[in-house]
């Protein structure tokens, strides 16, 4: 299984899908529940959890390396990158086959 196609689904709690697709670098001495438990739950929540509920934790974690107002302007601008890519993309196309310019075009 490991380096095959996979999404990140949830395949339940048993550790045996995990330590199939990860390899691990260290701390080989462990037990499975140490090593593979941590990935069996990072996949559960990531699956599990609202998407708004998962904003909500980041938005009250005091230990980012950013603040709110930094992580709320990056998503804005991230929203707005389609929007402008298209209008610059369809201006471009206009001014070399020699088109009407849509609007929106500088």
């Amino acid at each position: 299984m490991l380096g095959s196609a996979w999404r990140f689904a949830y395949e339940g709690s048993d550790l045996a899908p995990y330590k199939a697709r990860f390899d691990i670098k260290t701390n080989e001495s462990h037990g499975d529940t140490r090593i593979w438990g941590p990935i069996e739950e990072l996949i559960r929540l990531v699956n599990t959890t609202e998407s708004a509920s998962t904003e909500e934790a980041m938005l009250a974690d005091t230990l980012k390396p950013y603040s709110n107002g930094e992580y709320q302007t990056a998503r804005e601008a991230l929203l707005s990158f389609p929007e402008a890519r298209i209008t610059y993309v369809r201006c471009e196309v206009a001014k070399q086959t020699g088109a009407t310019r849509p609007s929106g075009c500088q």
